[in-house]
């Protein structure tokens, strides 16, 4: 993906481009409209404002204005999460290790039991989520991924929370 910057006096537009697809914002609606109408010799299409997926990311213009950015729907669908309960925090204020929680997880996943390779998928979802979306989910990340290499129990139920 590029990032392209047009300055023309107080007005700045900014355009990201990945592939045929252009996202486009800027400091007023008639800077992006300016830059967009020089473009149309290119014969590029302007399909109007975004509210759509743009790189796995759904992205939605709202009512003040303000453009809102999530993967939920992505990372729930690609680790089997899709019909869990939401919480109101991505850890909890007390987080420690209680009974079975400290056992290490399964190589194999022996009857569909959570594996190291479907945790280390799911912290790597989560990492990206983190640094693209969501950078109060960070922490609680963090805590998750220090024992990537012989994840417990414990880390699968952290990591499951918060891609809730």
């Amino acid at each position: 993906m590029c990032q392209h910057l047009k300055r023309d006096g107080d007005e700045l537009v900014v355009v990201d481009a990945y592939v045929e697809v252009l996202l486009a914002t800027g400091t007023s609606v008639a800077a992006v409209e300016s830059l967009f109408a020089s473009l149309v010799s290119l014969y590029i299409k302007d399909l109007g404002h975004h509210n759509h997926k743009f790189l796995g990311m759904r992205v939605e213009l709202g009512s003040d204005g303000a453009y809102r950015i999530d993967q939920e729907e992505v990372i729930k669908r690609a680790h089997g999460m899709s019909d869990v309960n939401l919480t109101k925090t991505p850890i909890d204020e007390c987080y420690e290790i209680v009974g079975d929680d400290a056992a290490l997880l399964e190589t194999n996943g022996a009857g569909g039991s959570a594996t190291i390779n479907a945790f280390q998928s799911l912290v790597g979802s989560l990492l990206w989520v983190a640094r693209c979306s969501r950078p109060n989910i960070s922490f609680a990340v963090h805590k998750a991924t220090r024992q990537t290499h012989a994840p417990r129990v414990l880390e699968w139920k952290l990591s499951k929370r918060v891609a809730q």
